[in-house]
């Protein structure tokens, strides 16, 4: 009696089940990862707005103390974020008001920072820290609020990591502002985040997106 060979019953993928499955882990993919992107966008608004309000607590105890809002200095003095060029004079200016860690960037200074807060001056909000140059060198900074510039200065991030902005309104006897072309309202001093924006874009649809200290969120 001669043995009939065995029928395998093994059933081989087609190539559209094949591709099925791959479109199906696709999707599956980028649903992970915009669920991913959206809770990473929400705490670093939530960890911005956060910030904005404790800069501007600092910044009218630094008006009660000094007489005037402060000023910055090197407003165009810009750093580099990933290949994106962002202003950094507003970020350094603030740095150094709730700090006290040097006022050179602050009109009317010129002591430069050290990394040790309240080195030159009165601490505003001593939970703003620089990295240490131990983080510095290594590139690990943590959740700190502050980072380091391309010049080696610290300046004060909002939740994305970016550069705050800040600028100061000027403003004559008659409360006429006369650097129109820098503030975006009529408040004494302006203070924002370009919020998730990928650049640091000003034109009104992208304002919509930004944490501002006059509402523009």
């Amino acid at each position: 009696m001669k043995n009939r060979p065995l029928r395998s019953t093994t059933k081989a993928f087609t190539l559209v089940e094949i591709m099925t499955v791959i479109t199906i882990i696709g999707m599956l993919a980028a649903m992970s990862f915009g669920m991913f992107r959206l809770a990473t966008n929400k705490a670093a608004k939530k960890n911005t707005i956060a910030r904005l309000a404790g800069i501007q607590l600092g910044i009218e105890s630094y008006k009660t103390d000094n007489g005037e809002y402060p000023e910055a200095l090197g407003l165009e003095d810009t750093t580099d974020i990933g290949g994106i060029s962002y202003k950094v004079g507003g970020a350094r200016m603030i740095y150094q008001v709730l700090t006290g860690d040097g006022n050179s960037a602050i009109k009317g200074g010129g002591i430069a920072s050290t990394g040790k807060i309240g080195s030159s001056g009165t601490v505003y909000w001593d939970e703003v820290t620089p990295p240490t140059p131990k983080e510095i060198e290594s590139k690990k900074k943590g959740n700190k609020m502050v980072d380091v510039a391309t010049d080696g200065t610290y300046f004060l991030i909002d939740g994305w990591r970016k550069p705050f902005q800040y600028v100061k309104s000027i403003k004559d006897r008659n409360r006429r502002i006369s650097n129109i072309d820098l503030v975006h309202s009529d408040a004494d001093y302006e203070v924002w985040s370009f919020g998730a924006l990928e650049k640091p874009l000003d034109d009104p649809e992208s304002q919509k997106e930004w944490i501002a200290s006059w509402g523009a969120d």
